[in-house]
């Protein structure tokens, strides 16, 4: 497992990974595979939107696909 306070958690996925960086539902389950936490989810704008939260902070990797802000 990574060490998430030493690491960026997008610099790993998309820079040491190479995951794609294209909106993909599985990434909150890569980071909670690689980083641990808990997989949560809310509704924005009348869809689901899946992230991580890790020791208490929220990591929504692919929320700069909403015009709203994600809480």
């Amino acid at each position: 497992m990574y060490n998430y306070k030493s690491l960026n958690i997008k610099e790993v996925l998309f820079g040491h990974l190479k995951i794609p960086q294209k909106v993909n539902r599985e990434y909150p389950l890569v980071v909670n595979d690689l980083f641990g936490g808990e997989i949560l989810k809310t509704k924005v704008l009348g869809c689901w939107h899946y992230y991580n939260r890790i020791n208490g902070f929220c990591y929504g990797i692919t929320s700069t696909q909403y015009k709203a802000p994600c809480h």
